[in-house]
């Protein structure tokens, strides 16, 4: 026989061996179940007993829904017993034991209590659209006082009041939860709810119900005087918005006011509604234009076009050169009522040499632009004088400065 075969026998029956006496210590102990019911009522006192005809006492392990734990027995009159603790029983679900080191296992139930001491309840989303088809879901868990969820088939009401009724849906707990749809009104408003189970009932919930997407609507416009003095304020108001079920949109609904210029120019403002009003304003023009504004809720609704005429704020304006000092002073400038334009009207001049262009913009002051003409930048020369302002351009040619 080879050193090889012999340490593979001596291998074989050591393993054997050992598996001798682990099958010994797991069949030696011989234990009963005695009055093991398969339901218990939580928070009740929960013993199992067994009969021994073992000398050793092993552990019980109890596994249930929030892990596992060990208890000791305690002998008494041939028999084993095992208290379970109250952090188990005081828990609803399944429970397995096994005593440790033997095949000895089983299982027990464990149902809540009867007596229901909360409704827990959630609802969500807290707003919906006013549509009849939008929805918002309550979930409630009705508890014991250990807050164990009731057991499947308990029933529960859900309590709703809409507009101006009052409803109740009847169901029962499926997989630890009871729950329902609640649908949105046409009309916006708030939606009332309540659950009850038992002799308990939930706190009261609130759903909103707000106003769906905005529809086309209309423009109107509103100014002081129809022209163009870059100083007076041009308002555009929407109707009132409104949803395709007549409900007044939300607070806050921004509303673009796009401005399309005679120019080609395009301007943009915006503002919110407030009551279903959105209210943009925008300066008037420095010259002559024609604006065609529109109101657009970005990919929801959208107005009719207003149109808005601006007519010269004034026809013609002086223009005094004065060469010793080398100023051009252009002004006064006249409005329409033949006072003193407002300040920050724009007044634009070109000095157009044989050799080179200058060009200067300054704001009016007092109705009147004075430009000093610097003459280490612009020497001495004959130059056409051309001034723009308010939209109108008046020429002085061959001026000497």
């Amino acid at each position: 026989m080879t050193i090889k075969t012999t340490y593979f026998i001596i291998a074989t029956l050591w393993i054997l061996s050992f598996n001798g006496m682990r099958d010994h210590v797991k069949h030696t102990a011989n234990y009963t179940p005695i009055d093991h019911q398969l339901e218990y009522a939580a928070n009740r006192p929960i013993r199992l007993t067994f009969k021994k005809t073992a000398s050793t006492t092993p552990s019980l392990r109890i596994s249930y829904s929030l892990g596992s734990t060990i208890v000791h027995g305690h002998i008494k009159d041939k028999t084993v017993i095992y208290e379970v603790p109250k952090f188990v029983s005081n828990i609803a679900g399944h429970v397995t034991w096994n005593l440790v080191n033997t095949t000895y296992n089983g299982s027990f139930y464990i149902k809540p209590d009867s007596q229901i001491t909360d409704m827990e309840t959630y609802v969500g989303p807290p707003s919906i659209i006013a549509n009849a088809k939008d929805y918002s879901m309550v979930v409630t868990l009705p508890l014991d006082k250990y807050d164990n969820v009731q057991e499947d088939g308990t029933r529960v009401s859900f309590n709703y009041h809409k507009e101006t009724e009052s409803s109740q849906t009847n169901l029962q707990v499926e997989h630890l939860i009871a729950y329902d749809y609640v649908y949105s009104t046409k009309k916006t408003g708030n939606i009332l709810l309540a659950s009850s189970s038992g002799s308990k009932s939930s706190k009261e919930f609130l759903i909103e119900v707000r106003a769906g997407l905005p529809v086309d609507f209309t423009l109107s416009r509103k100014r002081t005087h129809n022209y163009a003095d870059g100083n007076q304020l041009a308002s555009f108001s929407t109707s009132i918005l409104r949803d395709s079920y007549d409900n007044v949109v939300n607070d806050g609904t921004l509303v673009t006011f796009y401005i399309t210029t005679s120019s080609g120019a395009i301007l943009q403002t915006t503002a919110t509604t407030i009551n279903g009003v959105a209210t943009g304003l925008m300066i008037h023009p420095e010259k002559q234009e024609t604006w065609s504004i529109v109101g657009i809720v970005a990919g929801m609704a959208a107005s009719n076009a207003v149109i808005m005429e601006f007519d010269p704020v004034f026809k013609d304006f002086n223009i005094a050169v004065n060469k010793e000092k080398r100023t051009v002073t252009v002004g006064p400038l006249l409005s329409f009522m033949k006072q003193i334009i407002p300040d920050g009207l724009t007044v634009e001049l070109n000095l157009k040499g044989k050799t080179a262009t200058h060009f200067f913009q300054k704001q009016s002051l007092n109705g009147q632009v004075v430009f000093q003409l610097n003459q280490d930048l612009i020497p001495h020369g004959i130059y056409n004088i051309e001034v723009t302002a308010g939209g109108i351009t008046r020429t002085l040619e061959n001026i000497l400065l």
